[in-house]
C-alpha cells in the first residue's frame, strides 16, 4: 500500500520490477510521465488499473473517470441545484482530479457556478472522512452550505449523510447527497443512495486476463486499453432543491 504517496509508490514499483516477477498490475496515483519512465526499462507485462493512459505502450483498464464526474454534475444540475458541493480525495491523485474536471465542466455546461468553498479534500475515501468532510462544511454554515453534494465514494457519502442527519438536516428534502461506486452499502442506507456504478468485477477480470494472456506467450509490447462507461443509479437521497432553502448562501 503506497497511500497515494508518489515517492513510496515509485520505490515499491521499482522493487517489484527488480524481483523478476511475471507481471505487474499498477494502480498509480503518480503523474503519468513519471511512472511510465520508471517502468519503461522493464520487459515484463504491466497493466495499469483505474486510469486511461495517453501512452499506448502499456495496457490499462478503467472507468471513464471524467465522464463519471460529468454525469454527477449534470444530474445534480438537472434537478435544479445551483449550490453544489463535492467531497473528494486529494486532487494530486489522478482519479479524483479527472472526476472533478468532468464535474466542473458539467456545471459550467448547465450554467451552474462552481464554488471552491464547497469542495472538501479528504485524505481517504471512507466513512470517517465523510464525517470529517461534512463537519467542515457545517463549520462554514454562516457562509452558506450547498443544497447538493457529490461524494466520490459511497462510504464517504454515507459518513456525510449521517453527519448532516445528526445535525438536523433532512435527506433529501434539505440536502441531496450522491455517491460513487454503487457498493452494497449504497442501497442499505436510509434513504438509499443515488450513486454511479463502478464495474469492479469486469475491470478485475480484464486486467487479470490481460496479464495471464501475455504471460502465456503474448509480447510485453502488445497493449490494449479498456475503458468502461459509468452509469447513474438514481435512488432516494437526491431530489430538487427546497423552494426556500435555509442552508444556502
Amino acid at each position: 500500500l503506497h497511500h497515494d504517496d508518489p515517492d513510496t509508490e515509485t520505490a515499491m514499483i521499482d522493487s517489484f520490477c527488480r524481483r523478476n516477477i511475471d507481471g505487474l498490475l499498477i494502480s498509480s496515483s503518480s503523474e503519468e510521465s513519471a511512472i511510465l519512465r520508471l517502468v519503461a526499462n522493464y520487459d515484463i507485462p504491466i497493466v495499469f488499473l483505474d486510469r486511461v493512459l495517453r501512452s499506448d505502450k502499456f495496457s490499462c483498464a478503467s472507468i471513464d473517470n471524467y465522464k463519471a464526474g460529468y454525469i454527477a454534475g449534470e444530474y445534480l444540475a438537472s434537478l435544479g441545484h445551483k449550490l453544489i458541493g463535492c467531497l473528494t480525495q486529494g486532487l494530486n491523485v489522478w482519479q479524483p482530479y479527472q472526476r472533478l474536471a468532468g464535474f466542473k465542466t458539467a456545471l459550467h455546461d448547465h450554467g451552474v457556478e462552481f464554488y471552491d468553498k464547497f469542495v472538501v479534500e479528504v485524505p481517504a475515501l471512507n466513512y470517517e472522512y465523510g464525517v470529517y468532510g461534512a463537519q467542515k462544511l457545517l463549520a462554514q454554515k454562516a457562509g452558506g452550505l450547498p443544497t447538493a453534494i457529490w461524494a466520490m465514494e459511497d462510504q464517504l457519502a454515507a459518513g456525510a449523510m449521517q453527519t448532516f442527519i445528526s445535525a438536523g438536516y433532512r435527506i433529501p428534502d434539505d440536502l441531496s447527497i450522491m455517491g460513487m461506486d454503487n457498493i452494497d452499502l449504497s442501497h442499505m442506507l436510509s434513504p438509499a443512495l443515488t450513486t454511479i456504478t463502478y464495474p469492479f468485477q469486469e475491470i478485475a477480470n480484464v486486467v487479470v486476463q490481460c496479464i495471464l494472456d501475455r504471460c502465456a506467450g503474448g509480447k510485453a509490447t502488445d497493449t490494449q486499453q479498456f475503458v468502461f462507461d459509468p452509469q447513474l443509479v438514481v435512488r432516494g437521497s437526491t431530489t430538487a432543491p427546497p423552494l426556500n432553502p435555509g442552508i444556502n448562501i
